[in-house]
């Protein structure tokens, strides 16, 4: 945890890097010597593909038993390899304007128990990532956390735009249009005088998203020290060059495969954060396995406490959320 008051760390500042010799040099520590291992560390071991961790697995969309399996198949492919820049998305939006049509909300709901009208929960997907997929990984996150939860999506422009755009924020750190959402989002829960808890899950891409709006929250005089320290963050494979606070706040984990090839640029990058051109804050939790994927390969292991500290204990803050509890009185981060 960030103590209440401290300088920034001389690594983490942005004008002492050399930007794009940094990416550089931080993927090629990253990257695996087999082509087979860096294919493993995105989508896990081959051998797992036909036989996926749970019925919210990505993975389960390849085994198609409906006509409407198929269609959602279809429409990420079509969302993610075939139409770049989020044309599909774009065409739809303004095709409903044209016949007057309803516009889809930039946040997705997805409902919960009650019983928590306290707490506030959103989650911020990574890259390659359709609006159906991230409202699925939404249901997955209510359904092991029982709390209703606010997907913000990050939508997808396709995959090599998206990984062009995540290069981008990790280097040069601009806020993009889900970062703006977020920071909206967040900060006015965060304001709410009715809510005692903001927890804020984020993978990959998102991942580096909310490291950009902590830093604006973190130097938003509007949100004070106090509704600040409601703020929870845990990443999940998180490619992140910064995320760190002055300011504390109530908690910031990690999560990450230890062959997740990802999290190999950022969290796990250990070369970078000891040159300390990489400075994330907070315990990481790891898990020695293959694959990046948010559902088969993260929310399931958080699920099943396959994550652990460099104790070999699952003693992570987000395992008391679980089924619907809360943390113990006074428990705090690791």
């Amino acid at each position: 945890m960030a103590p209440a008051e401290k300088q920034a760390s001389p690594g983490a500042s942005r004008e002492q890097l050399a930007v794009l010799p940094h990416l550089v040099r931080v993927l090629y520590e990253a990257l695996f010597w087999s082509p087979l291992d860096n294919l493993r560390g995105i989508v896990g071991r081959l051998r797992d593909l036909g036989r996926p961790s749970t019925t919210w697995s990505e993975l389960y969309m390849l085994h198609i038993r409906t006509w409407s399996g198929f269609r959602r198949l279809l429409s990420f492919v079509v969302d993610v390899f075939l139409l770049p820049f989020g044309l599909r998305r774009r065409l739809r939006v303004l095709f409903g304007q044209a016949l007057g049509r309803e516009q889809p909300p930039p946040l997705l709901r997805v409902p919960g128990l009650s019983g928590y009208e306290d707490e506030s929960w959103f989650y911020m997907n990574g890259v390659a990532t359709n609006e159906t997929m991230a409202l699925e990984s939404g249901r997955y996150i209510a359904a092991i956390f029982r709390r209703p939860v606010t997907v913000i999506p990050n939508f997808t422009r396709s995959l090599l735009p998206d990984l062009l755009q995540v290069t981008a924020q990790k280097g040069y750190a601009p806020m993009t249009g889900a970062g703006a959402r977020a920071l909206a989002a967040i900060g006015a829960a965060l304001r709410d005088p009715n809510c005692g808890r903001v927890v804020v899950l984020a993978h990959s891409q998102g991942a580096v998203v909310i490291g950009r709006v902590l830093l604006a929250l973190d130097h938003d005089r509007l949100v004070s020290s106090s509704n600040l320290e409601k703020l929870e963050i845990y990443t999940f494979g998180n490619p992140s060059d910064l995320m760190s606070t002055v300011r504390r706040i109530g908690a910031l984990e990690h999560f990450a495969n230890r062959r997740d090839l990802v999290a190999r640029l950022g969290v796990l990058a250990q070369r970078s954060i000891e040159r300390g051109s990489i400075h994330i804050e907070g315990p990481v939790y790891i898990a020695d396995r293959y694959g990046h994927f948010f559902n088969e390969h993260y929310l399931h292991g958080v699920e099943t406490r396959t994550f652990l500290d460099p104790r070999g204990l699952a003693s992570a803050r987000l395992y008391s959320y679980l089924n619907g509890a809360v943390p113990a009185p006074g428990r705090d981060a690791a």
